[in-house]
């Protein structure tokens, strides 16, 4: 998925799924609509509750992943391959390797 449409995508989400429960609560409410089919519209409702709030608590998860992700980017791990080494090793070489390039340029 392309970076930065995240944002979007949970707000389409959440968007059509309160529409989604509008029109299930008007159906609900309507005299018109048996008896019979009045409990699968509560239970819609019920289930479009259950995927916004499943939307709002993973939403800012996940953001907070991509972001920690571009953050471990930006210190020089590398994300795109499983993780062969510990965090600890993975920082371990990422300072030993900072250093010996600053260690080169005083020696140069």
């Amino acid at each position: 998925m392309a970076q930065g449409t995240h944002v979007l995508m949970f707000q389409r989400c959440i968007e059509g799924t309160g529409l989604t429960l509008t029109e299930a609560w008007n159906k609900f409410n309507d005299p018109k609509v048996p008896e019979k089919q009045k409990v699968s519209y509560l239970r819609l409702t019920r289930e479009c509750n259950e995927s916004i709030l499943n939307v709002a608590v993973n939403c800012p998860t996940v953001m907070g992943i991509v972001d920690l992700r571009r953050r471990i980017e930006r210190f020089g791990i590398d994300t795109s391959k499983a993780l062969e080494l510990s965090g600890q090793e993975q920082i371990r070489n990422y300072i030993r390797t900072t250093n010996e390039s600053i260690y080169s340029r005083h020696i140069q």
